[in-house]
């Protein structure tokens, strides 16, 4: 009641703290003190059951949110562990639920997404199982068809190497006997008491034999070509002469024919290049010989043209255009093809080599050839290559050398020559042309025996075949060159090689120099004058005594023949036509037989070099 009446006082006070503690002082300390210890005890009481009414409440709101937390982490553990299979139990709803049914939606998911990733590893594997199933496959294959390959290539060398050692066979073979037979019927010319009757017979001998040596050179030429054994050989050479000397070389057989022949050369036409001389002028006449074969009205021209590349090089560009007989479109695919002949064969006659030789030395060249035609409106070929640019100063100026040896010398004498040779006929055709001349000489039918025969004898120069049994060429120089005084002697390749590169091989096994059979005989003795310095005697100039010492070929006399039958003869020389020089020299037997004799003599021993400068001196 005291309490209630202080606080009721407290309350009419208010604020005003000074009554207040007034009437806090008015009050007896006992009542206070007993009032107040009351108080404590029924606050001390009231906490301590609300104390305990808060840890029961804590309790139960602890067991209902903590344990669904727990049951979390205990499922995060199992699915962390591999369970796949743990999930949260959704005991309570609120927040707590909702993160169970989150966290099992999303352990669902991640079963979703685990099951997708295993079966896209099991696609992978699959795809790499298959991968390297195709790999091991193709590896296989690549290793099976690298061997196929292999096998393929080695085949290939293999045919190539059999081609070359047949065409080395062939070559040697062929170029063998017939070194024999043309050098043979060579010297049975120069036999005054050889009857008229069988000199004509050895006329045909050798007539078939030089004919027989085309044939050849053509076949060979061809087979060197596809064996790919065909090398150039760049010199400076004056192209505005060999183009003049091809010209004027088919002039007679057009004036012959009733046509015309022109030349339009262009002012960018170079006179001085370095090119293959040989090949090229084979082109030039290859070309022009059929378009004037196949021409009988109108006219031949050959149009030459060129254009700088650079400050080196020139671009020749050439064509040879006719108004002859013309070719159908199934000719001009094949014509450049191997013995292909267009036409009638039985007016026209060859080997059908030429155009395809022509093509092949265009390849060579690394320039372009081509053809139109139609039928009795005219042909066109044309071809270009590039060439090196040289000067005057640059071109060797040929020599020539046409005058018979008839012996050495004064003081050449004793010269010691050892033949190296398997075949008899080319020992006996040697033997012939050297003892005449004062020379020593010996034979050896293999290389072994030419190592024995230098050992004792020592000879100044050896003829050496190459291909022998026993011991072959190569072998025997090269032990003779080990020998004591080798290195001093002169060794000479005579083989009837028909490669450049079998040359190389000769002259890299240390041999001084190198003759192709069958060979001419100026060739023996300018090659023997070089290495031994020999002095030849020779018949009087201007008289050329030829194949027959009976017969000589006086200027007079050629100057006294047909100015048509002089250009004629002429032309056939210079192209080395060995039927068409006879048969004009046949119809020179009407005019001056023994002239006749001793041109037929030049022509069956080819020589025609000699033919041609005598020609060249005659006043056409």
């Amino acid at each position: 009641d005291e309490l209630a009446l202080i606080e009721s006082q407290v309350c009419r006070f208010g604020t005003d703290k000074g009554a207040v503690l007034q009437l806090v002082l008015s009050i007896p300390q006992k009542s206070i003190s007993s009032k107040v210890e009351q108080v404590l005890r029924q606050t001390l009481f009231v906490a301590l059951i609300a104390m305990l009414l808060s840890l029961l409440v804590a309790y139960l709101l602890s067991r209902q949110i903590s344990r669904p937390i727990i049951q979390l982490a205990e499922t995060s553990r199992g699915l962390r562990e591999g369970d796949l299979t743990a999930r949260s139990q959704i005991v309570t709803g609120g927040e707590i639920g909702a993160l169970s049914s989150a966290f099992n939606e999303m352990a669902e998911k991640l079963i979703g997404l685990i099951h997708a990733r295993d079966e896209e590893i099991g696609e992978r594997k699959k795809a790499e199982q298959t991968v390297r199933q195709l790999n091991e496959g193709l590896e296989q294959r690549v290793v099976s068809r690298t061997k196929e390959l292999a096998l393929a290539v080695d085949a290939a060398e293999s045919a190539n190497r059999a081609k070359s050692e047949f065409l080395a066979n062939m070559s040697h073979e062929l170029r063998t006997p017939l070194n024999a037979i043309l050098g043979f019927s060579q010297i049975l010319q120069t036999d005054s008491a050889l009857p008229k009757h069988e000199r004509e017979s050895i006329d045909i001998i050798n007539r078939s034999g030089a004919h027989l040596l085309t044939l050849i050179n053509d076949i060979l030429e061809m087979s060197k070509i596809d064996a790919g054994r065909m090398e150039l050989e760049i010199e400076a050479i004056d192209l505005g002469s060999l183009v003049l000397e091809v010209v004027d070389m088919m002039h007679s057989r057009a004036d012959a024919k009733g046509i015309d022949l022109e030349m339009d050369q262009s002012s960018d036409f170079p006179r001085y290049v370095c090119a293959d001389g040989p090949r090229l002028r084979q082109i030039y006449l290859n070309l022009l010989s059929n378009a004037v074969k196949f021409t009988s009205k109108g006219g031949v021209t050959l149009r030459l043209d060129a254009q700088e590349s650079d400050g080196s090089t020139y671009l020749l560009r050439s064509e040879v255009v006719d108004t002859g007989v013309g070719m159908g479109r199934e000719d001009l695919e094949r014509i450049f093809k191997p013995f292909i002949q267009v036409g009638n064969r039985g007016e026209w006659s060859g080997t059908g080599l030429g155009l395809s030789i022509t093509r092949q030395f265009v390849d060579l060249m690394g320039g372009e050839i081509g053809v139109e035609s139609e039928l009795e409106q005219g042909t066109r070929f044309w071809f270009s290559v590039k060439v090196q640019k040289a000067a005057e100063v640059d071109v060797a100026q040929a020599k020539s050398s046409w005058a018979r040896v008839i012996g050495l010398g004064p003081g050449q004498e004793g010269k010691r020559i050892l033949i190296v040779e398997d075949q008899l006929e080319n020992r006996m055709l040697l033997r012939k042309l050297f003892e005449p001349l004062g020379l020593n000489v010996r034979e050896a039918l293999n290389g072994e025996e030419a190592v024995e025969i230098f050992a004792q004898w020592r000879p100044h120069l050896i003829w050496m075949d190459r291909r022998m049994p026993v011991m072959d060429g190569l072998e025997a120089s090269q032990r003779i060159r080990e020998m004591e005084g080798g290195r001093e002697t002169i060794i000479v390749a005579l083989t009837a090689s028909a490669f450049d590169d079998q040359k190389k091989e000769v002259m890299a096994a240390g041999l001084d120099d190198f003759i192709s059979k069958p060979c001419r005989t100026d060739q023996i003795y300018e090659c023997m004058g070089k290495h031994l310095g020999l002095h030849y005697r020779y018949a009087d100039e201007p008289t050329a005594v030829l194949s027959h010492p009976k017969v000589e070929v006086q200027m007079e006399t050629l100057n006294g023949l047909p100015r048509e039958l002089l250009e004629e003869l002429h032309t056939m020389a210079l192209t080395l036509d060995i039927v068409g020089t006879r048969e004009v020299v046949e119809r020179i037997t009407e005019v001056d037989e023994v002239l006749a004799d001793g041109l037929r003599q030049l022509v069956d021993g080819m020589d025609f070099s000699t033919l041609q400068v005598l020609l060249a001196q005659c006043d056409r």
